[in-house]
């Protein structure tokens, strides 16, 4: 990475542990050593503007999509009122 000039900011890491839902009782609560931060896993992760969850159906970039539109139309609304 430090030969492609990016950077990895250990404070920003997330971790996200994909497994079946039979076996995700076990993986709760896993911590990931990155750098000098210790992470917990979480249930969605942004990677790269879109964001997966543990079970990879992206409803949650559904939902940012859908609230980043909606921000959008209405400041197009708003600038139509002027």
């Amino acid at each position: 990475m430090v030969d492609n000039k990016l950077k990895l900011h250990d404070s920003k890491t997330e971790v996200l542990v994909v497994v079946r839902k039979q076996k995700r009782q076990y993986v709760q609560n896993i911590k990931a050593k990155v750098g000098d931060s210790e992470t917990e896993s979480s249930k969605c992760v942004r990677n790269l503007g879109g964001v997966p969850d543990e079970e990879l159906n992206m409803v949650n970039q559904e939902k940012s999509v859908v609230r980043t539109m909606n921000f959008h139309i209405r400041n197009l609304l708003w600038l139509g009122s002027i």
